[in-house]
């Protein structure tokens, strides 16, 4: 059996993948918003933590 019949082609569902893209587009700009005002360097310097959003 030669490499080609070994591997089963697949298709791509490209209507899934925009899903999930748009999806984790939706969830990386939540993240933007929700940090937005975290800044390391206040909390590396700071004597008391910063409080969790």
């Amino acid at each position: 059996m030669s490499e080609s019949q070994k591997v089963r082609e697949e298709k791509f569902d490209s209507e899934g993948f925009e899903k999930l893209k748009a999806a984790f587009n939706e969830y990386e700009a939540k993240q933007k918003e929700r940090f937005k005002n975290f800044s390391l360097g206040l909390l590396k310097n700071s004597k008391v933590p910063q409080e969790d959003n």
